[in-house]
């Protein structure tokens, strides 16, 4: 498997057709300001390909030394293969000198639909390397945990990654919600 970038590997209509299946729309950027952002040099939007398929998508941002794992995705045909596990190793791997986190969907909300689904998705990303960070963020409206490669990223350096790379636009939409013990 291998990592390019999507813009100069004729990938780039892959990726957005999967961001749009793969993500709820409240989840979702406007996909011109992704690309705006990926031409000013904050967002890298790559392409996760195996044997010359398309398999996934990976979009960061990246504000001096953290980066976020803002969208990840593999599709639906290359799922509980081991596709998603070695694109995410390879992903970390690529911003192993930085300090590298994403966000979750709250897995322990009680009135989710899809409680299953975030408690799997927290166990992939804790068994491949990445731990919880003690704090809740409102995320445009969706209550997500924040999990990262280390224990050391405050509230304030997370908000100013979307400050920084995308704007008041987004920033101004993210609260913290709590800070605490990890459960």
């Amino acid at each position: 498997m291998k990592i390019l970038d999507a813009i100069n590997s004729n990938n780039l209509a892959n990726v957005e057709k999967l961001y749009y299946k793969a993500f709820p729309k409240e989840e979702q950027k406007p996909f011109d300001l992704i690309l705006q952002k990926q031409k000013e040099g904050f967002v890298d939007i790559l392409a996760l390909e195996s044997d010359g398929n398309f398999v996934g998508l990976a979009i960061t941002g990246t504000y001096k030394n953290l980066v976020l794992l803002d969208y990840f995705a593999i599709e639906d045909d290359f799922r509980n293969r081991k596709f998603g596990t070695t694109a995410f190793n390879l992903i970390k791997n690529r911003y192993r000198d930085k300090n590298f986190f994403l966000e979750i969907e709250n897995p322990e909300n009680l009135e989710c639909n899809n409680k299953l689904e975030r408690l799997r998705r927290r166990n992939f990303y804790l068994k491949n390397g990445v731990i919880e960070l003690p704090y809740f963020v409102d995320l445009l409206g969706v209550e997500v945990k924040i999990l990262a490669n280390t224990a050391i990223l405050t509230y304030e350096e997370y908000l100013s990654v979307y400050s920084n790379v995308f704007g008041r636009e987004i920033s101004d939409k993210i609260n913290l919600l709590s800070e605490g013990h990890q459960p």
